[in-house]
C-alpha cells in the first residue's frame, strides 16, 4: 500500500496528483536521452539586406533535433525606414547549407551536471548560407525596436531536425545599422522519448 499522497480515495472519488511537466523538462533530467540545449547568436547590421543571426544543423546519427523555442529581436536599429514596415521581417528557413564565415558555436546543455553534447553544425554572426532552395517555415514583423518576439513559440511549433537537416534565422531589413539577436532552445531526442 501506499501512503497515499499521489492517489487516495475519499468520498467514493479519486483523488490523485500530478505533476506535469513540458517534454524538454524530462529529456534535460533523463541522463539517458541526448540533453536540452541553447544557442545564442547575433548579428550586426550594416546596411539594408539580409542577416544571419543562427544556423544549426543536426548531425547526430541517432537523436532528433527538436526546436522548442526560437526568440529574435532586433535592437538599436537607425537609419533606413523604422519599424515597423513591410521590409523588415525575420524568417526561419530549412534547407540552407552553411557555405563560410560566422562564428562556430558550442551549444549549452542547460542541465548543469550533465556532460552531454549536441552533435551539430553551429553558427552564429552572419555566416554566408547558400538560400538557393530554402523553404521558409515561419516569419515575423517585430514591431517595436527592443522587443523579444517567439518565432517559433513554445509547445505550439516544435520543429523536428532529422540528421543533416538545416535551420536558419535570417533578418530582411530595410534600416541600416543595429544588432539582430536570436535563441534557440532545442532537444536532442530519441524517437523513444518522442512517443
Amino acid at each position: 500500500m501506499g501512503s497515499g499522497t499521489l492517489a487516495a480515495i475519499a468520498n467514493n472519488r479519486i483523488r490523485a496528483t500530478v505533476a506535469a511537466c513540458a517534454l524538454t523538462n524530462h529529456v534535460t533530467l533523463d541522463q539517458s536521452d541526448g540533453g536540452v540545449f541553447t544557442v545564442i547568436g547575433t548579428a550586426t547590421i550594416t546596411g539594408a539586406g539580409t542577416f544571419y543571426p543562427l544556423f544549426i544543423q543536426n548531425t547526430d546519427p541517432s537523436y532528433l533535433m527538436v526546436i522548442d523555442r526560437l526568440f529574435v529581436e532586433v535592437v538599436g536599429t537607425s537609419g533606413g525606414t523604422a519599424i515597423p514596415n513591410a521590409g523588415d521581417y525575420f524568417s526561419s528557413l530549412f534547407l540552407s547549407t552553411y557555405t563560410s564565415g560566422g562564428t562556430p558555436y558550442t551549444p549549452i546543455v542547460l542541465n548543469r551536471t550533465s556532460t552531454k553534447v549536441a552533435n551539430g553544425v553551429f553558427y552564429v554572426a552572419n555566416p554566408t548560407l547558400g538560400v538557393g532552395s530554402v523553404v521558409e517555415s515561419h516569419r515575423l514583423y517585430p514591431q517595436a525596436n527592443g522587443t523579444s518576439y517567439e518565432l517559433i513559440p513554445s509547445r505550439l511549433d516544435d520543429i523536428v531536425l532529422g540528421r543533416s537537416n538545416t535551420l536558419a534565422v535570417r533578418y530582411t531589413t530595410a534600416t541600416t545599422s543595429g544588432t539582430i539577436l536570436s535563441a534557440v532552445t532545442f532537444m536532442m531526442a530519441s524517437i523513444d522519448s518522442m512517443a
